[in-house]
């Protein structure tokens, strides 16, 4: 398996495990926040639910999007307001970081990149969905812990 078809695999299987565990969270436990303070495990889902456009605009224009407007990315993913709902939307959304994977040139994936978080490889790029889908993944069960779901 080459090193594109094992990213999106990956992603693919841990987005599948972070969304079976959030939606082990009870409803009117959805918006809970430890301490008041933290994420709910709906906050997250909002977040990975948009998380594959992130590198699908940076490996498209090898840099980043300039038709990315990050204000209404948040109010959109705001309006997702279940989990099913983020789901769709992350599956909707990684056809076409999958489809930017696909394309991009074997030769180029160790080339980098300098973006205002620093400096990557075109291939860690490719990985951000993945690592942020199992971070998040997680914080969820963390979070499941807390407010008392041992079995998960």
């Amino acid at each position: 398996m080459d090193a594109k078809t094992a990213i999106i695999a990956l992603t693919e299987r841990g987005a599948r495990g972070f969304f079976s565990s959030a939606k082990r969270t009870p409803a009117d436990k959805l918006d809970w926040k430890p301490l008041d303070e933290g994420r709910s495990t709906l906050d997250q889902c909002q977040e990975v639910a948009f998380c594959p456009t992130w590198g699908s605009g940076i490996l498209k224009h090898r840099g980043m999007d300039p038709n990315v407007d990050w204000e209404a990315a948040q109010a959109a993913a705001k309006q997702l307001t279940t989990v099913e709902a983020c789901e769709a939307k992350f599956f909707e959304l990684f056809e076409g970081l999958k489809a930017e994977i696909a394309a991009f040139p074997e030769a180029e994936m160790g080339e980098s990149i300098t973006l205002q978080w620093g400096t990557f490889t075109y291939m860690e790029i490719m990985e951000v969905p993945h690592w942020n889908v199992l971070y998040h993944w997680g914080q969820v069960n963390y979070i499941q812990t807390l407010y008392g779901d041992k079995e998960m």
